[in-house]
């Protein structure tokens, strides 16, 4: 991630200071002069003041408008744009327990994100940069993960969310469309925000039906292009081996155009679901151009400068060929090109229907994304 030149963007960051730490909730800040990209319409305001009271955008008024007084933080705006804050809404931070790399967030415009496999530290983090404390984005949090496999998971959910969570996560290996749905239930007792995987064993149709409310990749729902046995005990590492056994024996012989097709009718169908039933999906979609350079540019991919602030271990696993997708597709690297139009097909069908979708990257750091 790069700082951008204010000679292309300038970002609202430490002067927007919903929950940020160096900011007084009395002070005000006027930037003056300045062009507004709202995000609500396709319009740029030019030659604005944008006045903040208390850590809150109070007006935006004609530039020359606002009166500064004597006690206000001015800021020239003037051959800049002004943004809103930035969402990365699917990131996971638990490896990292001194929270420094929090302000690498606010020095690329995000100002808000969520964490989907909380930990305690998370949560402590959360409060201080909510009480002014500690510089960072707005986080949200949800629990450390369900995974489906534990002894009753579903007791979990109100032990995790009583740490003061703000939602829960739940995982891809619940043994049972019971299992999952006594879990659901907790959550739902408990008025909990709810999101997660598609659990092998549940399906999309099951998570609509049990009502759950983030779907936590768009990858998820490419699970729904196979034909399997949903009710199949398996082990965790199996279920993977099962899908992509599906996906060669019904697309092998496809040429990429009948590839296409088959795709984009039947991601028609899931997507109006999703849709219909007010599902929000989160896309983490970067991956699909992340794990074509991993494996076969990974060299070049290593010497990304971004990826400074990563951990040796990162590296140490990538150039033994153990990084996570290397160790996925190892062997099937020749179904790059079909999970990426899966995925494609299912992002731009998400988008057609008019689904809900958050951007979220995943950035964590033993897959390689800062």
């Amino acid at each position: 991630m790069k700082f951008r030149s204010s000679a292309f963007l300038f970002l609202l960051i430490a002067v927007i200071c919903s929950g940020l730490s160096s900011c007084s909730r009395q002070e005000r800040t006027v930037i003056t002069n300045v062009d507004v990209i709202t995000m609500t319409s396709d319009k740029i305001l030019g030659d604005r003041d944008v006045i903040i009271t208390g850590g809150r955008i109070t007006s935006i008024v004609e530039a020359g408008s606002a009166e500064p007084g004597g006690g206000d933080t001015v800021i020239n705006g003037s051959g800049k744009y002004l943004i809103p804050g930035l969402s990365d809404m699917h990131v996971h931070l638990y490896e990292f327990e001194d929270g420094n790399e929090l302000p690498l967030f606010l020095a690329n415009g995000v100002t808000t994100i969520k964490d989907c496999n909380g930990r305690g530290h998370l949560l402590v983090f959360r409060d201080e940069i909510d009480a002014g404390t500690r510089v960072g984005p707005r986080i949200f949090c949800s629990t450390h993960t369900i995974r489906g496999y534990e002894d009753e998971p579903w007791n979990l959910v109100a032990e995790r969310m009583s740490e003061g969570y703000d939602a829960v996560k739940f995982y891809s290996y619940f043994d049972s469309r019971e299992s999952f749905h006594k879990a659901m239930a907790e959550a739902k007792r408990l008025d909990a925000y709810t999101l997660g995987h598609i659990p092998y064993s549940v399906g999309l149709d099951g998570v609509i039906e049990e009502g759950m409310d983030e779907i936590a990749h768009v990858e998820e729902i490419c699970w729904e292009y196979a034909d399997f046995d949903r009710q199949q005990n398996l082990a965790p590492d199996d279920w993977l081996k099962i899908i992509v056994g599906s996906y060669i024996e019904k697309y092998g012989s496809m040429e990429p155009g009948e590839l296409k097709t088959a795709l984009s009718e039947q991601a028609k169908v899931f997507a109006k679901k999703i849709k219909d039933n007010g599902i929000i999906v989160s896309t983490t979609c970067n991956y699909n151009i992340l794990i074509r350079r991993k494996i076969y540019e990974t060299e070049e991919f290593a010497l990304n400068p971004d990826l400074k602030y990563l951990t040796p271990e990162y590296f140490i696993c990538l150039g033994l060929g153990r990084e996570k997708h290397q160790l996925q597709f190892k062997g099937i690297e020749h179904l790059i090109g079909t999970w990426s139009m899966m995925l494609d097909t299912m992002l731009l069908a998400l988008r057609d229907e008019g689904a809900l979708m958050t951007a979220g990257t995943d950035a964590i750091w033993f897959m390689g994304l800062v």
